[in-house]
C-alpha cells in the first residue's frame, strides 16, 4: 500500500521522494481498518488514470464506498484523523531536525568558536614572540656591539700598555747599563 500512496501523492514539482516515502510509511503505519480516506484516495486516483472526469470519479469513489457501509462524513472524519497523524508526525519531524540541527551545526559553531578564540590566542603569542625575538635581537646586537667595543679598548689597552711596558723597561735597562758603566 506504501507504493501506491507514493503514487497517488507525487507531484514531481512539489514533492520530495525521500520526505513522501517517509510521510507514507507514517499513512500506512496508522492506516485504519476498513474503506476510508486512504482507500478512497487510491480509488480517486486510479479512476483518474482510466481517464474519468475528477467530478464523477468522486462520486464513483463515494458510491463504492457507501457499497462497504462508508459514509462521507465517516471518509470525512478520517481525513481529519489522518491529517492530526501526520501534524504529529510532523512535531516528531521537527525535533529530530531540530535535534539533527544542534548536533550537526550547533555543535560546529561551538567548535569552530573555540577554534578561532584558540587561533586568535596563537596570533596574540605569536605577535608577543616576535616583540620579544626583536627585544632579544637588539639586546644581542648591543652585547655584541659592547664586546666589539670592550675587545677593541681591551686589545687597545694591552697594546698601550705593553708598549709602554717595553719602553718603561727599555729605560731601566738602559739606566742600568749607563750606571754599571759609570760608577766604575
Amino acid at each position: 500500500m506504501e507504493d501506491k500512496l507514493k503514487s497517488a501523492f507525487h507531484h514531481a514539482e512539489l514533492t520530495d521522494d525521500k520526505s513522501l516515502a517517509y510521510i507514507c510509511k507514517a499513512l500506512v503505519r496508522h492506516n485504519q481498518p476498513g474503506f476510508d480516506y486512504l482507500e478512497a484516495r487510491l480509488a480517486l486516483v486510479e479512476l483518474g488514470r482510466m481517464g474519468m472526469d475528477p467530478a464523477m470519479a468522486l462520486q464513483s469513489a463515494l458510491v463504492s464506498a457507501s457499497a462497504l457501509g462508508v459514509d462521507k462524513k465517516q471518509i470525512l472524519d478520517s481525513v481529519s484523523l489522518y491529517r492530526n497523524i501526520l501534524l504529529k508526525e510532523r512535531e516528531e519531524f521537527d525535533k529530530a531536525l531540530a535535534n539533527a540541527l544542534h548536533r550537526k551545526v550547533e555543535s560546529r559553531l561551538q567548535e569552530s568558536r573555540q577554534l578561532e578564540d584558540r587561533l586568535r590566542h596563537i596570533e596574540e603569542e605569536i605577535r608577543r614572540l616576535e616583540e620579544e625575538k626583536v627585544a632579544i635581537d637588539q639586546r644581542l646586537k648591543e652585547i655584541q656591539d659592547s664586546i666589539a667595543a670592550a675587545s677593541g679598548e681591551l686589545e687597545r689597552s694591552e697594546h698601550a700598555f705593553r708598549k709602554t711596558f717595553e719602553h718603561v723597561i727599555a729605560e731601566m735597562d738602559r739606566d742600568k747599563v749607563r750606571l754599571e758603566e759609570g760608577g766604575r
